[in-house]
């Protein structure tokens, strides 16, 4: 149950501010990240010199922890919590940076199954499909994460992305 409030108190929400220092919107200072410098720079460096998506798969899943737990984005201990990430959360551009990863590692991973899949069966042709509407999905995301928080180059950028992505996808 609830518990009763003492009169003359405001209600808390979830993170224990108060209701009435939801009234004054603060400013969020606009945020930049370099898109394609920081996917290019991470796919060179990390197996797609060669060609090996697999490894830079891993790269990304590496990365995704880290960034989540250097900002304080993880899902909670024990059972699963989902914790989205919108305009007002974002604070940092390592928030930018864990949308931009969910893209490139389900991108590779998709890149991953083209390139196994040499007989074009059809189970593995669903699973890379999947995977690159998983991608173009995160891509999405980003573009109208940058879109609200982000600079002018770097909402370009995001554009140019997610629509990179969506025509991986279709």
């Amino acid at each position: 149950g609830a518990e009763p409030q003492a009169e003359g108190t405001q209600p808390m929400d979830a993170n224990g501010l108060e209701d009435a220092d939801k009234g004054a919107e603060e400013v969020l200072p606009e945020l930049q990240l370099d898109i394609f410098d920081v996917a290019r720079s991470a796919q060179v460096q990390h197996g797609l010199r060669h060609g090996d998506y697999g490894r830079y798969r891993l790269y990304c899943s590496r990365r995704l922890h880290r960034l989540r737990k250097a900002s304080k984005w993880t899902h909670g201990r024990g059972r699963y919590a989902k914790r989205p990430l919108e305009p007002k959360a974002v604070r940092e551009p390592r928030h930018l940076e864990i949308v931009l990863f969910c893209a490139e590692r389900a991108w590779s991973y998709a890149m991953q199954l083209k390139r196994e899949n040499t007989q074009q069966e059809p189970r593995p042709r669903f699973h890379l499909l999947a995977r690159l509407a998983k991608a173009s999905h995160w891509a999405s995301k980003l573009a109208s994460l940058c879109a609200a928080r982000g600079d002018k180059r770097t909402e370009l950028e995001a554009n140019a992305y997610a629509a990179f992505m969506s025509g991986n996808h279709h």
